[in-house]
């Protein structure tokens, strides 16, 4: 290849180049205006928009003036769980990876239940969610495989049982 070919193909590209900085150079402009068109829809929403003023909570308290729940330290009172015979199903949740480093796991035996109650239309079946333990060899961690996350933190009632309280409580 000549020189001059080289220049040539340079130039090429070069033009080229001009051509795809000056599109670009008249997009951000236009993205330019839509933006400042946008923020300013912002500022006039915001404008008929005010937020209401918090009210300052009270102490909730009892028919007797006393204030909900047990004393600390005593035993809570919850829903009675006749437990492993009323269990129509079983769900099993364990570990194969370590969720701090990686690593594979080695079970335990440990095993924890969680029962949560799942409403069937006319019906009520409780689910024995069996969490198994693990220990990582890795990081010397040992845990419980979590539940799903759509149970939530500390489940009873399933998601559509609580769907359902939400609806019959609006409705």
């Amino acid at each position: 290849m000549t020189e001059q070919t080289r220049i040539q193909e340079l130039e090429g590209e070069n033009a080229q180049l001009r051509k795809q900085l000056e599109q670009q150079e008249r997009d951000n402009t236009a993205l330019r205006a839509q933006l400042e068109q946008l923020q300013r829809e912002l500022e006039e929403w915001k404008r008929g928009h005010r937020t209401r003023p918090r009210r300052a909570r009270h102490r909730c308290t009892g028919v007797d003036g006393k204030q909900p729940g047990g004393k600390p330290g005593h035993v809570g009172h919850g829903r009675p769980y006749r437990g492993e015979a009323e269990a129509e199903r079983e769900a099993h949740h364990s570990q194969e990876h370590c969720p701090r480093c990686g690593q594979h796991v080695v079970p335990t035996g440990e095993c924890m239940t969680q029962y949560v109650e799942e409403l069937v239309p006319a019906r009520r079946r409780v689910v024995a969610h069996r969490q198994y333990g693990y220990f990582c060899p890795g990081c010397q961690h040992e845990g419980v495989a979590p539940l799903p996350p759509e149970l939530g933190p500390a489940p009873k009632l399933d998601v559509s049982v609580q769907a359902e309280v939400v609806s019959l409580h609006y409705e």
